[in-house]
């Protein structure tokens, strides 16, 4: 998954064609990447010699975007580990669990955890 992620986030940037060539929705996906302004920045430091006057308007952004996704995503993290911690589940495609079984019997961690103690009951099996 993290490698789709990653190759949609290099395409959307620049990193293999101009952003000005994608389609509008992926210009538009390129604008929220902190990265379409880190590869225009470079280009322009490398190929052209800019100094950082020259790159303010490609580090800003960046920055922007920076400052603005590590909390959002702090808080995202924050509130799906509450939630795996009140219900005690853990999130799997297409709603099963892994290890497949009576995951109090697979884990003695979890087995030890109070919320656990008396559940024996079996989570949906993942097929793959």
């Amino acid at each position: 998954m993290a490698y789709i992620v990653q190759a949609v986030v290099l395409l959307v940037s620049g990193v293999y064609y101009p952003v000005q060539v994608l389609p509008n929705w992926m210009q538009l996906l390129s604008t929220i990447s902190p990265a379409t302004y880190v590869i225009e920045g470079m280009r322009l430091a490398l190929l052209e010699g800019a100094d950082l006057v020259a790159l303010w308007p490609k580090v800003w952004p960046a920055l922007v975007v920076g400052v603005l996704s590590v909390p959002l995503g702090l808080r995202l993290f924050v509130a799906v580990e509450r939630y795996a911690k009140r219900t005690g589940r853990r999130s799997w495609p297409h709603g099963c669990a892994r290890p497949t079984g009576d995951i109090r019997t697979r884990n003695p961690r979890v087995e030890a955890h109070p919320a656990y103690r008396g559940h024996g009951q079996r989570l949906p099996a993942c097929n793959a």
